[in-house]
């Protein structure tokens, strides 16, 4: 039941092939957190209109903003632009752009940026290494 799910919810995230939004931003709470991991093609989208509005956007990459239907289908209606993105992962992990206030809605959307994967793995292959 999606109601009570999303209310009580102090951190969702989505990982789906959904092409129709899962995710209400009317039902959140403030304070939460969303993560979407799925929807990296035009088609796909797991947050609806009212979440991209309620939130404060930041994306792993910014080529998440042209990969996804969660940005690129709201976008086009004129929900959101570009500049309501507030930072990708190197901004936030750098401070060089507003981070979300205790009752703001967060939401990172991660669209597979594959240089994420490679600093994972020489990450992880460093560790392996030093034992």
């Amino acid at each position: 039941d999606l109601a009570p799910a999303h209310a009580g919810a102090d951190i969702i995230l989505a990982a789906t092939m959904a092409e129709e939004p899962i995710i209400r931003g009317g039902m959140l709470k403030p304070g939460t957190h969303v993560g979407l991991i799925g929807s990296f093609r035009p088609e796909m989208r797991e947050g609806d209109d009212t979440l991209l509005t309620r939130a404060k956007l930041y994306v792993d990459d910014p080529s998440a903003i042209e990969k996804s239907g969660d940005f690129t289908r709201a976008i086009e209606a004129g929900v959101i632009t570009r500049e309501d993105v507030l930072g990708d992962l190197y901004d936030l992990c750098q401070g060089r752009c507003a981070l979300p206030g205790p009752d703001d809605i967060s939401m990172f959307k991660n669209a597979g940026a594959s240089q994420l994967d490679l600093m994972t793995a020489q990450v992880i292959t460093a560790h392996a290494i030093e034992g």
